[in-house]
């Protein structure tokens, strides 16, 4: 068999370490991170080019020190023309670079390279989230079970209902309020800005759920949530606030929701926000996996994708056009059955 990567011929060096059972030389290595690298794992700023084409694009670091835990050794970079780093290992007399492939054809000089320090790299934090998310997965992967549990993780508001905002926009005559996290990907600038709007118009939570009481499911949600439901665990993660939620779940058949509660005051005017964990969606799916779930995740706004890119698998559904265009890489689709069917494959 060959690789693509370079220096594969003589990467016969064994690892230092135990933890990963299955893993041998860097070649085993490189088969395994084929089905770990994902656009999440890829630097931020290569994320729009990022695809399953091109798994190796933006993971040199990260890639290189979770290299060097496995065989020792150091880490070494290329100072690339746009002063960035290409990183690669060499352990003893042997240099092997897993993420090479990204620059397809062009040749890289690795004589005389300056040595890289996880210290350094890591001052980035979203760069040491990511090593860190790749390292569990790859702990994942190589102590699973044979038979993984998965869970779906849907987000509410544009996928299993209408939104909640935009509905209420309409019955209260203030177009302003249609602005939702497909416009805005700051939340909490969002629901502040929000807020305000309700304020100045002496509107409170009395208003607003007597709006609620008259969304229904948006159609074939509820036939769509069943049958998941029946081959699969299910939970939806939400932006929204129990104080809206619940007459909405009754409909949906009570399926398990984790979202965030309203501060409201003795007048029902709606004074803040509590929000139950930070980065709430990536935060519980990063939870989901560390207690022995795969995640698939599906979604339609901004503050969906950190989820969605996490996860085993990811779709967009309903989204914007926009969004499509900024992650073309992300299967989006219409239509329940299509995702359904998608999500099956993927489990």
């Amino acid at each position: 068999m060959t690789y693509r990567f370079y220096g594969w011929e003589t990467a016969d060096v064994m690892p230092v370490t135990d933890e990963y059972p299955g893993i041998g030389d860097p070649r085993t290595l490189y088969d395994v991170l084929d089905r770990l690298w994902c656009m999440y794992t890829c630097t931020p700023r290569m994320r729009r080019d990022w695809n399953t084409n091109d798994k190796t694009l933006g993971q040199c670091a990260i890639t290189a020190f979770l290299a060097q835990d496995i065989y020792g050794g150091k880490v070494y970079g290329i100072e690339l023309p746009d002063e960035s780093v290409h990183c690669f290992n060499k352990v003893g007399d042997c240099v092997f670079d897993l993420t090479s492939e990204q620059f397809h054809d062009r040749e890289l000089c690795y004589e005389n390279c300056p040595e890289q320090f996880r210290e350094v790299h890591f001052k980035r934090q979203e760069k040491q989230e990511r090593y860190e998310f790749l390292k569990e997965k790859l702990y994942k992967y190589t102590n699973r079970k044979e038979n993984p549990m998965n869970i779906v993780c849907l987000d509410m508001e544009g996928v299993l209902v209408p939104e909640i905002w935009i509905a209420f926009s309409e019955a209260s005559g203030i177009p302003e309020l249609r602005r939702t996290t497909r416009d805005e990907p700051d939340y909490d600038k969002l629901m502040k800005w929000r807020i305000g709007i309700l304020k100045e118009h002496g509107l409170g939570l009395k208003e607003i759920q007597e709006t609620i009481a008259k969304i229904d499911p948006l159609p074939g949600a509820k036939e769509f949530l069943d049958e998941l439901r029946s081959m699969t665990q299910v939970v939806i993660l939400s932006d929204t606030f129990e104080q809206f939620a619940m007459p909405l779940m009754k409909k949906l058949g009570y399926p398990s929701l984790f979202c965030n509660t309203l501060q409201v005051a003795d007048n029902g005017e709606i004074t803040g926000f509590t929000m139950r964990c930070a980065k709430s969606k990536l935060s519980t799916v990063r939870a989901l996996q560390s207690i022995g779930f795969d995640t698939i995740a599906a979604g339609d706004s901004y503050n969906d994708l950190d989820m969605i890119l996490a996860s085993k698998a990811g779709f967009l559904f309903r989204s914007t056009e926009q969004i499509k265009k900024d992650y073309p890489q992300l299967p989006a689709y219409e239509e329940f059955d299509d995702l359904l069917n998608a999500i099956k494959k993927a489990m």
